[in-house]
């Protein structure tokens, strides 16, 4: 049968226009690639980390979303299954508050049990570029631009992590002597080995 479907998530929306009476509501519509296996209408499907909030201590909490996927799109094509190849809008019965504004981009859509773990910290191993360039002057026309070998990471300093489709502020915590980088991730993200890359 193949890998159940995962969808990265780069936009989501809501649909409906304002004044539309309640019986007329639409889920609000998940847009993104397959990644791997085949999406199907009718299936039931989970998005992780779903609800991000905050728990009476102050700590970020993550509850992931359980819906079926009511329609498939590719442009205006109506599908009834999508495999890797292209962009598509999902047809979710979710709250359409919860998907207007993007809210969902970066998140994974997948079979339900079949999305990777929900991750607060990171091991990696930074692959450090040879050469960096830096313009030593302010006049915008590449005059007095410097190069230099890159800085080592640092405890404490601030990082941008690509993980999928989402930008992940994130925070070194320890630098291991066999090279790895420990960093603590600013909010929760769900991603399979190898989905991330330093900015």
């Amino acid at each position: 049968l193949g890998a159940p479907a995962r969808v990265q998530l780069v936009r989501s929306f809501d649909v409906n226009r304002p004044g539309t009476e309640a019986a007329g509501l639409q889920g609000g519509v998940a847009g993104g690639a397959v990644s791997r296996g085949v999406l199907r209408v009718g299936e039931a499907v989970e998005i992780r980390p779903g609800l991000l909030g905050r728990d009476a201590a102050g700590g970020v909490t993550c509850t992931p979303l359980r819906t079926t996927v009511t329609s498939l799109c590719s442009e205006a094509v109506a599908l009834r299954e999508a495999a890797p190849g292209g962009l598509i809008g999902v047809g979710t019965g979710l709250d359409p508050l919860l998907c207007k504004e993007d809210r969902l981009k970066g998140q994974l859509l997948g079979a339900v049990g079949s999305l990777p773990p929900v991750m607060r910290e990171l091991v990696l191993r930074p692959a450090l570029m040879r050469r960096v360039v830096v313009a030593a002057g302010g006049d915008g026309d590449g005059a007095g631009a410097a190069g230099g070998r890159p800085a080592k990471l640092r405890g404490g300093e601030a990082l941008l992590l690509s993980v999928g489709a989402a930008a992940v502020p994130a925070r070194v915590a320890a630098v291991e002597t066999d090279g790895a980088v420990r960093v603590a991730l600013e909010r929760p993200a769900c991603a399979a080995p190898g989905a991330v890359d330093r900015k």
